[in-house]
């Protein structure tokens, strides 16, 4: 890291834990290069919280029980203390590397009020060639900034569009693939709810899982060929299993809803 960077004050750093003892090392490596760090914890019992609490005692640490994603972000905004310029907001299974450290350093005198982040999904210690995982709104003035819920995750809801950040951000989740699949269960319900009842549900990708059968064929080939992790070896090929996995689950939980007519 650059020691002549400077790091303003006017930043917060926002993390969401829940049960992330895996990965809330490698989350916080550079995380004392903020002034203000706050971790929204929706009451893990896997030690996370003792390890923050150990780790770094200016961590701020809120213990909130979970109902949204766009409700823990919104706590997180509006009740966690102290009124920042700036939030850059990260999931626990995000590497916060010094390159987007110094980046972000570089930006807090800008006009842009929001900016973007593009991934590289790792599995298995090997960054893949390509995936699915979607540009996140991660660094944005507070001001007039919150959330909504959008199928099974949150998306942010600001007056501006976003300018994208020249760094990379790694996805990295280093949990058991027991605690993956329980997760995806829950974020496929999730979806299939907002795919069958939402207002959101125009998108192309959005159309092509309400078919029910296309996505779960189309998209494993898809992450093989077009995102070339057909060449990543044991790690592409794994995660074109989970993709395929997560796209049969929101598959039979849309058509439980639809031919069942029941909430799940």
């Amino acid at each position: 890291m650059n020691k002549e960077v400077t790091y303003c004050e006017s930043i917060k750093l926002i993390i969401l834990t829940f049960n992330e003892i895996d990965n809330i090392e490698t989350i916080l490596k550079n995380a004392s290069f903020f002034d203000d760090v706050v971790v929204v914890d929706s009451h893990s019992n896997d030690g996370t919280v003792e390890y923050l609490k150990k780790s770094d005692p200016n961590i701020r640490v809120y213990s909130k029980a979970f109902d949204s994603h766009a409700n823990q972000w919104n706590f997180a905004l509006s009740d966690t203390g102290k009124n920042p310029e700036w939030i850059l907001a990260l999931d626990a299974d995000y590497q916060l590397s010094e390159e987007l450290v110094a980046e972000i350093a570089t930006l807090v005198d800008g006009s842009p009020d929001v900016y973007s982040a593009k991934f590289k999904y790792q599995i298995y210690d090997e960054v893949l060639s390509g995936s699915l995982y979607p540009p996140v709104n991660i660094f944005f003035r507070a001001q007039n900034a919150s959330y909504e819920q959008d199928g099974h995750t949150q998306r942010l809801v600001t007056k501006s569009e976003p300018t994208f950040l020249k760094s990379f951000v790694v996805h990295n989740d280093q949990k058991p693939l027991e605690r993956w699949l329980q997760a995806q269960l829950k974020y496929a319900r999730l979806e299939a709810q907002s795919l069958v009842n939402g207002k959101r549900a125009n998108t192309l990708s959005k159309k092509i899982r309400r078919n029910i059968w296309i996505a779960p064929i189309l998209v494993p080939l898809f992450v093989l060929i077009w995102k070339r992790c057909l060449f990543d070896g044991p790690s592409g090929w794994a995660y074109a299993l989970q993709r395929m996995l997560v796209e049969i689950l929101i598959a039979l939980f849309v058509f439980d809803l639809k031919h069942k007519n029941r909430d799940l």
